[in-house]
């Protein structure tokens, strides 16, 4: 079995998918018909939606559109889909757009994993910067408003040179 193999079944074992079906390789959708499962709130198009994003996971138009699917089919199985998904990607723009996701599920459970975010001092200003605001949308805005006042500060300094 390759990696990306034990990385598909690791998430799906994680998140409780039991019927597996073979892993598929370059599973081709658009980011439309990607984005049409989000609509629709496919959860059974989830394992589907884990291998398009490990497989592409340097495509970010399509890790974009799998976290807006995921993000909007805002189930219990999506968002742990993305917190397990989360350290496997590097591109700072790709996590940027799942931590937006997690934000856009108001789900408490994301919370811990944004602080971790916050926390991290390797992570890029803009993905804490999407932490922080998926924080304030999960409820947590008397705790957030200090931090993205804070971060709001950095970014007006780093606009000006500074």
């Amino acid at each position: 079995m390759s990696n990306i193999d034990d990385q598909i079944n690791s998430i799906l074992n994680e998140i409780g998918v039991v019927d597996k079906k073979p892993v598929m390789y370059n599973v081709r959708m658009s980011n439309e018909e990607i984005k049409d499962c989000g609509k629709r709130h496919d959860h059974d198009a989830i394992p589907t939606l884990i291998q398009i994003l490990i497989n592409n996971t340097y495509d970010i138009d399509k890790v974009s559109s799998v976290a807006w699917a995921l993000g909007s089919i805002a189930s219990d199985q999506a968002l742990t889909t993305l917190i397990q998904v989360l350290p496997r990607i590097d591109d700072p723009v790709a996590r940027e757009k799942i931590v937006w996701a997690m934000g856009e599920m108001k789900n408490p459970r994301a919370f811990s994993t944004l602080v971790k975010i916050l926390k991290d001092a390797s992570e890029s200003f803009e993905v804490k910067w999407a932490a922080a605001i998926a924080m304030k949308s999960i409820g947590k805005e008397e705790e957030v408003t200090p931090l993205i006042d804070a971060l709001k500060k950095i970014m007006i300094q780093k606009a000006q040179g500074g």
